[in-house]
């Protein structure tokens, strides 16, 4: 079991090559957050790389065209009407600055799975589309030479304004293919780790048709696509560090997805007795608590990048020559579950 109020084991060490498996001990969990960034305007000179073992890659030196992030709930952290849809599920993903799309998830000592998404649509209120056949995010145990196969399946009929139209009904069909075709060491911009390559093949096919309240069904129109991709796993998280999307042609890189930091197990706690203020902060951020506790920043690394004991009520402390990025905020009084938080410095 990981440890709550710790950071995900990413330290940033050059490590020896080896093999690895991927297993249910490194699946995702409560309070975990992965800060993604986005890159397909300005793509760098990497390459997918060649299958089979001991391969290196270095995944360093991108510009990016957008950070995103993805926080992970407990079900039973959202409100109730959302979970009780997928009584099954026991976490829920959606990014930490909207509380309107869910994607609901399940894991067990199969895999991780995605049973279906919940948004809230601002004329219609709560809506699902769910699989019922589940979308497989990752399989367990994956290991070099794993290949698996995966159906994804959803038939949902929503409500649309749109002139007469009323409803559209979507058919939807997903056969993947997951490779695990080459193990080595990755470097990405949180250090350098043994990892495992997954080829994912994905192919869709759906029909997409609407109702009007005059002419009632639409004639179905099919469409379809391919999609590949390559996904970085190393142990201890469970997101890829790094997600190439290339072209299923040539494997050239026409989009891609770089992990760049990670925490996991935080419990964000608010309480009167315990805040930071401003956050973000540039110069310097004060918080309350209570005298004599010790606090200290860490970094997305574990590293611990300033410590000190609360002389009073409330502390300020200076950031300025801290980088710009995410911490954690720690304060641990004696006998007391410590009490954390996340910090953006800018």
């Amino acid at each position: 079991m990981k440890n709550f109020f710790a950071l995900v084991s990413l330290f940033a060490v050059t490590v020896a090559s080896a093999q690895i498996t991927i297993t249910q001990a490194d699946a995702m969990q409560a309070s975990d957050l992965f800060v993604l960034s986005n890159g397909y305007s300005v793509l760098p000179p990497w390459t997918a790389g060649s299958s089979g073992p001991s391969q290196t890659w270095n995944f360093t030196g991108a510009q990016y065209d957008y950070v995103d992030s993805l926080q992970i709930h407990a079900a039973g952290w959202i409100s109730t009407n959302v979970s009780a849809l997928y009584p099954q599920c026991q976490l829920a993903a959606s990014s930490p600055n909207d509380t309107t799309s869910y994607d609901l998830l399940r894991i067990d000592a199969t895999g991780q799975f995605v049973d279906g998404h919940v948004f809230y649509d601002p004329q219609f209120g709560l809506l699902s589309s769910p699989y019922s056949d589940p979308f497989a995010f990752i399989e367990y145990p994956t290991t070099y030479n794993t290949v698996m196969v995966d159906t994804a399946y959803s038939d949902v009929t929503q409500p649309i304004a749109s002139g007469s139209q009323d409803s559209m009904r979507n058919v939807l069909t997903y056969i993947t293919q997951f490779t695990a075709d080459a193990w080595g060491t990755a470097t990405t911009p949180l250090g350098t780790f043994p990892a495992l390559r997954i080829k994912r093949d994905m192919s869709y096919t759906g029909i997409q048709f609407y109702h009007d309240t005059v002419t009632g069904w639409s004639t179905p129109q099919p469409y379809s696509a391919n999609d590949r991709q390559y996904e970085w796993w190393v142990n201890g998280i469970g997101f890829p560090v790094v997600r190439l999307i290339v072209n299923t042609n040539n494997d050239s890189i026409i989009a891609f997805i770089v992990l760049t930091a990670a925490t996991t197990g935080i419990e964000e706690v608010q309480r009167d007795d315990f805040m930071i203020y401003p956050n973000p902060a540039s110069e310097s951020f004060r918080m309350n608590g209570s005298v004599s506790s010790k606090w200290e920043i860490v970094d997305v690394n574990g590293r611990t990048v300033k410590s000190g004991v609360m002389q009073s009520e409330t502390t300020e402390v200076n950031v300025a020559d801290l980088s710009a990025g995410m911490y954690i905020v720690k304060v641990t009084s004696e006998g007391n579950t410590p009490l954390c938080s996340r910090l953006i410095v800018e």
